[in-house]
Formats: C-alpha cells, sequence, structure tokens
C-alpha cells in the first residue's frame, strides 16, 4: 500500500473507532501516529516472531492483511479479559 499521512488520515476519519492490526516494520511508527492521533488503536506483529506470519511471507498485500486481521483477532481474544467490552 502506497499511502501517505494525509491520504491515510481521509480514510480513517470516515472509520468509525477501530483497531488497526499492523505488520511491524519500517514505517510503522509514523502509521502509528496517524492511527491513534484519530482516537483509534493500532496493534503490531512481529512476523519475525510470530509462527503464523511465516507462512504468509509469499502471500500479496490482500492475503497478507487478512492474515493480520484473523492473528489480530486471536490477539485480542487471548489479550483481553472476557468481561470487558469489546
Amino acid at each position: 500500500m502506497n499511502a501517505t499521512a494525509e491520504s491515510l488520515r481521509e480514510y480513517l476519519r470516515k472509520v468509525p473507532r477501530t483497531i488497526i492490526v499492523l505488520e511491524a516494520q519500517d514505517g510503522a511508527a509514523w502509521i502509528e501516529r496517524v492511527v491513534c492521533g484519530l482516537e483509534h488503536e493500532a496493534l503490531f506483529v512481529a512476523p519475525s516472531t510470530v509462527a503464523l506470519m511465516r507462512s504468509v511471507e509469499s502471500m500479496g498485500d490482500r492475503p497478507r492483511a487478512e492474515q493480520l486481521a484473523r492473528l489480530g483477532r486471536l490477539l485480542l481474544g487471548v489479550m483481553r479479559h472476557p468481561r470487558s467490552p469489546s
């Protein structure tokens, strides 16, 4: 995805408050600033330390994004208390 800070802001302003799962890589810091600056939440996944991500190294952008979303759901299910609001 070739995004600029302004194009990302423009898109995220239209999206209800949400959790965004990103692959930790170079450039992730500016994305986190934009995401959190608009009151969304950013979660980062380190592909080198997560076995699930190793299986998608050669995938294109869409399948990789879908895997990140699934992994984010898994991590949230494990990390949040069952009585916490979702």
